[in-house]
Order: C-alpha cells, then structure tokens, then sequence
C-alpha cells in the first residue's frame, strides 16, 4: 500500500502476558493458508486484517490484533503503516533476514507445519539484532501470527532455542505477540 522500504519489527513484544488471537473460535475473513508455502506467500494478512477488516485499536473481538495495533511506541517521525499483527510471511522473512539463514528449499513445501529451520542459528540471530536497543524472543512460548489456517485456528510461530517451529492453535488460547509495520 505504497510503502515500499520494508518493515520493522517491534523491539519488544506488546505485552508481557499472553493474548488470545481471537474472543471466539470463528472465521477472520482471511486467506486460509495450510502449507509452507502458503505461509511463505502469506505477507498480507496483517495488513490487511487490521486496516481493512478493522481488527485494530478498538476491535477487542480481537484481542492480539488490537494488542498489535496499540503497540505504544511512537513511529510518526518518519511515513509508515502503522502497527499490527504480522503474518506468517513476514514472520518468515523475520527467520530468514534477521536469523540470516537460507529457507528457499522451505518455499515449495506442502508440509502443514513442522521446523521451519532446524538449527538454533536463526534465533540466535535474530535475538542479537534485537538485543541491541530491545527484548529478545521468547524461546519458550509461541508468537501469532495474522494468518488463518482454518475457521477455527491460526497459524504461530516459535523462535525456540534449537529450531523455528510453525504450527497452528486455537484462536481462544493465548499467545505472544510482537508487532510489525511497514515503511
């Protein structure tokens, strides 16, 4: 949506308990995603679940969403999105960028979910360019994502101490959640 620099992830997570993705297990209105590739490809949901379909500031149906968006760090120096809930493609990107490891044989796979990466590299990684000015991932618990895998779950990731794991959860139970925007 005309911002084409890329994005930023948050230096901290949005709260130090864990929020529920949704108040109740329904359909988000969003791109259902069920492979690794399809959650590689999947870098809009956030965007558009929170500035389209209004999941923001004020939507407490949901909650990591509205968490994401009232992230309370002030970004309006420079021209931005705004916060909100990354997809799981930008939580790929995230892995690969920022965790510096190679995940294009990962690209076309058809596996629902699964390692990601299998090696502690990538969190190391990404926890020391984190570590700089912010907090690092929690390696214990998981982070949503905004993408759907079903009417009833979506889909997280877990940046854990020896591999970046993605799966799915039920929308009611509690996550982690550390938001994005684009520039």
């Amino acid at each position: 949506k005309g911002y084409t620099h890329g994005y930023a992830l948050a230096l901290q997570d949005v709260s130090t308990s864990e929020i529920a993705y949704k108040a109740e297990k329904s359909d988000a209105g969003l791109t259902k995603v069920q492979t690794f590739s399809a959650y590689y490809n999947d870098i809009n949901a956030g965007y558009y679940g929170t500035f389209k379909l209004h999941y923001d500031k004020s939507n407490a149906t949901y909650p990591a969403w509205q968490a994401a968006n009232n992230y309370n760090v002030n970004v309006s120096g420079f021209t931005n999105s705004g916060w909100y809930l990354p997809s799981i493609g930008q939580w790929w990107d995230v892995c690969a960028n920022l965790g510096s490891v190679d995940l294009r044989t990962k690209q076309a796979v058809t596996t629902q979910y699964g390692g990601l990466y299998t090696d502690g590299t990538a969190t190391t990684n990404v926890n020391n360019a984190i570590a700089a000015g912010g907090t690092e991932l929690n390696t214990i618990n998981y982070y949503w994502s905004a993408s759907e895998y079903d009417s009833n779950r979506a889909v997280y990731v877990n940046f854990g101490s020896s591999y970046v794991g993605v799966s799915i959860y039920g929308k009611t139970n509690t996550g982690y959640v550390r938001a994005v925007l684009a520039f």
